[in-house]
Parts: structure tokens; C-alpha cells; sequence
């Protein structure tokens, strides 16, 4: 697998909602994945930031370029590095959406996004408070009072994340 340049203009960050029920979603999204197509979905409460999402879809990328990748699937590879371990179980419990009604969506390009879009009820853009960013990475044991630090330890601990594992 190729590493693309990351254009992070190119990717899109949504809060959402489901037309579907979360599990008809995920199988949906599960359908949609693979080499053209990166889509996943979070918590919104347990995502810090767009920084949070790239750098779990950067690293997930790096993962299959080093053949060390624990799934199938980048996407399934990014929710493992947004939830800063190597458990999938605890990566849906921290950080996978939880509810059809409220969810940040990610998708790698617009082409993607376009594929997930119809069964999608647009909120907004997710743009996270500084506030809400620091209280997420509280919740992952991060402290900090600027985004800018905060950030660079989001990055640090989601490499640490693989290193650490067995």
C-alpha cells in the first residue's frame, strides 16, 4: 500500500446523524471501506479534535505501509489508534459511536464522503472549543491548557499506543 500525500483538505469531518440505526450504519460503512474508500465513526464526547482524527488515520496508514497493522482495515486501524490502544474492544467501547443521532464522521476524500452521504443527517463541520479538546484529552489522561501541546501529546501517546503493545 502506497502512503498518499495527506491532503487534509480532502478529508471531511462532519457531525451526524443516521437516517439507519448505528449497527445498520456500521455495516453499511463496513461495506463501503477499502482501497478507495476510508470511512469510519466516533463518539463525538470522546473525539478531541480534526488533529486527533488525522493523526489516527496517518498512523493507521503507516501500519499497513510497515505490514505490523493488527486489522483488515484502515479504518478499523484508525478507530484502534484514536482510542490510543491495541484492543478493539476497548477502541469501540472509548471512542466508537455509540448512537445513530450524534457521531463525527470521517472520511478520507469527498468521493468517499459522497458514498456515506445519502443515509447522513448533516449537522455541521466538526470543529471542537478549546474546551471540549482539553476535556477529551483529560478523559485519555493528557494534560495541558494549550491546544497546541495538547495536540503534540494526542499525537505522542497514539504512537506510544502500538509501541507499547505486545
Amino acid at each position: 500500500m502506497d502512503i498518499p500525500a495527506l491532503e487534509f483538505k480532502d478529508f471531511v469531518i462532519k457531525r451526524a446523524a443516521s437516517r439507519k440505526e448505528i449497527g445498520e450504519l456500521v455495516r453499511l460503512i463496513g461495506k463501503l471501506n477499502g482501497k478507495n474508500a476510508v470511512i469510519q465513526i466516533f463518539d463525538s464526547k470522546r473525539i478531541a479534535n480534526r488533529v486527533h482524527l488525522a493523526g489516527a488515520y496517518a498512523n493507521a496508514l503507516i501500519t499497513f505501509k510497515n505490514h505490523t497493522n493488527r486489522t483488515r482495515s484502515v479504518a478499523m486501524e484508525m478507530l484502534l489508534f484514536a482510542a490510543m490502544t491495541d484492543q478493539i474492544g476497548d477502541a469501540i467501547d472509548m471512542v466508537g459511536a455509540k448512537s445513530s443521532s450524534d457521531f463525527v464522521l470521517f472520511a478520507d476524500k469527498k468521493a468517499a464522503f459522497a458514498k456515506v452521504k445519502p443515509v447522513l443527517k448533516i449537522k455541521s463541520e466538526f470543529e471542537a472549543s478549546p474546551a471540549h479538546t482539553k476535556s477529551v484529552a483529560a478523559a485519555f489522561g493528557i494534560k495541558g491548557s494549550k491546544t497546541e501541546l495538547i495536540n503534540a501529546k494526542i499525537l505522542q501517546k497514539m504512537a506510544l499506543s502500538r509501541l507499547n503493545s505486545n
